[in-house]
């Protein structure tokens, strides 16, 4: 662990955070199921999310405690990177799931934006866990 961190580096911590807590809000507002929030989802969407099984719940809550862990010890010039590769197992669970195994699929709920977006979140996750593991100077 270096004692000065680049400024890409800061850039990209932050944005992990930022990342990372959009998506640990995202979980706990439809968790807790806080009103305003789940106003913003179609009866379809609210009954896809709210019916996932235990299963895709839990590969849900590690995509995303995961990778907020993994964007905390990163932004306090730690590694993050086992927790990052937590996170993407986490979120590739919870995509095969929604895209391939649910019925109706989250594209059906959603439109492509769904889709993306999980997708977007493995990626990003997996490109972290790689960019942290990296040997530093």
């Amino acid at each position: 662990m270096s004692a000065e961190r680049s400024g890409a580096e800061r850039i990209l911590a932050l944005g992990a955070l930022i990342w990372f807590g959009a998506g640990s809000l995202d979980y706990v507002l439809t968790h807790v199921q806080v009103g305003f929030y789940l106003r913003l989802f179609s009866a379809d969407q609210l009954a896809f999310y709210t019916g996932l099984p235990a299963a895709a719940h839990a590969a849900w809550a590690v995509g995303v405690w995961a990778g907020l862990a993994g964007a905390m010890t990163f932004w306090f010039r730690g590694s993050g990177a086992i927790l990052f590769g937590l996170s993407t197992a986490g979120l590739a669970g919870l995509t095969i799931w929604v895209l391939l195994l649910a019925d109706p699929g989250l594209q059906d709920v959603t439109g492509p934006a769904g889709s993306f977006l999980m997708l977007a979140a493995v990626l990003v996750s997996a490109a972290l866990a790689v960019w942290t593991a990296r040997p530093r100077p």
